[in-house]
């Protein structure tokens, strides 16, 4: 699916602190907080000129969690999530590049300590790996990698997501 498509206002039952913050905030749209950087990365200038191009990666390695995707024409062709605190800049470089190749596993993952993936159908060559979120120092050597940064503020890229989901909120 799109990223737009995890926004909610009436979230999935299992989804349980979003509950908690519709019912601190009723009638508010909430995501959760590595798809919601993810889209805000698309806002970025860079960014939205490299979606017509081809396929992204988009890596949001946040305090918590590490989040990748692939992303072809809007939508989502593959992702793992992972916990931050257990990857090396080796390792997450190694499962981004298992995943591209579609031969990242739920199994791996797993047994890594993560949350699991969905493997692309096919193996994906990006035209950009977009990288974001308050870790993402830990892969500045990745080849063709960008560090979005819309408005020049990298700290703010949940918020922009968040808008922007709002924006194609139907």
């Amino acid at each position: 699916g799109r990223l737009e498509s995890l926004v909610y206002s009436v979230p999935p039952r299992e989804f349980t602190r979003m509950h908690a913050v519709c019912r601190q905030a009723p009638g508010a749209l909430v995501m959760d907080t590595s798809t919601a950087a993810l889209l805000g990365a698309l806002t970025d200038l860079r960014v939205k000129e490299a979606v017509a191009a081809g396929p992204l990666v988009l890596l949001n390695l946040g305090n918590q969690h590490t989040f990748a995707a692939c992303l072809e024409q809007g939508r989502i062709t593959g992702l793992f999530e992972h916990h931050t605190g257990m990857l090396t800049a080796e390792k997450t470089a190694g499962l981004l590049a298992e995943l591209l190749a579609g031969k990242l596993t739920d199994d791996a993952v797993y047994a890594g300590g993560g949350h699991g993936c969905i493997p692309p159908p096919a193996p994906v060559r990006p035209v950009l790996t977009v990288i974001t979120g308050p870790q993402r120092e830990k892969l500045r050597h990745l080849p063709d990698s960008y560090f979005a940064a819309p408005q020049g503020n990298m700290m703010l890229m949940g918020c922009y997501g968040l808008i922007e989901a709002a924006l194609r909120y139907r």
